[in-house]
């Protein structure tokens, strides 16, 4: 069993020493998006969107990096965080989130979320989509 790094209390944080990976619906996300290293950020979608569900859970790693063994992260309270940004950037942060997610859907092919989960399938683009997103 891991030993928990965020909870479901609403923060921003910063890995500052050590290294923890990243688990999705129980399973353990392999290769360089499953770990965070020192200086990585996560909870970012907690500060900006307040009906965000936590995507996924971060555990102190047992292998981790640190001279210490140890995870040491920094964390910031989401009503700091909109006190200090505002509401016009946070409207203008949740415009650029959505943009890019629609962005990460269309190459991950993902063409409709429903309540019941998400639909997939496959991209293939044409010649003429990859023209117009070179030239805007």
């Amino acid at each position: 069993m891991h030993d928990s790094v965020i909870s479901q209390e609403i923060y921003f944080y910063l890995l500052a020493d050590g290294e923890c990976e990243v688990i999705k619906d129980g399973k353990r996300i392999h290769a360089e998006y499953g770990v965070l290293e020192r200086g990585s950020a996560f909870g970012e979608n907690a500060m900006v969107f307040s009906d965000k569900d936590r995507s996924a859970d971060i555990v102190a790693s047992k292998s981790s990096s640190s001279i210490s063994n140890k995870v040491v992260v920094y964390r910031l309270k989401r009503s700091v965080f909109h006190e200090y940004v505002g509401p016009d950037a946070i409207q203008e942060l949740q415009n650029h989130t959505r943009e890019i997610q629609r962005t990460i859907d269309v190459l991950s092919g993902v063409d409709t979320k429903t309540s019941e989960g998400t639909l997939i399938r496959e991209y293939v683009p044409s010649t003429a989509w990859f023209w117009k997103q070179w030239t805007g």
